[in-house]
């Protein structure tokens, strides 16, 4: 009798231990969802970021593009002579 009651304890803490545990990998399972949202989110920023300094270069571009330099006058002036 006293090995049964020994037996149904060492059941009892085993299973208490393994309920531990699995509250802890619960916690750790939340805590990845939680950290991959945040990325997920940060991804969706960085790529807002990269369009809006895409579409600046491109404007700056064009900015650029409406300036002649000294060089591209003389070569402009050349040619009307030829």
């Amino acid at each position: 009798m006293h090995e049964t009651v020994e037996a149904v304890k060492q059941v009892a803490d085993a299973s208490d231990q393994q309920a531990q545990a699995i509250e802890k990998i619960s916690i750790s399972v939340e805590g990845i969802n939680s950290i991959s949202h945040e990325s997920a989110v940060g991804i969706q920023e960085i790529a807002k970021a990269a369009e809006d300094l895409n579409r600046l270069t491109e404007n700056l571009n064009n900015l650029i593009g409406q300036f002649k330099t000294e060089k591209q006058k003389s070569n402009l002036e050349y040619q009307k002579v030829i």
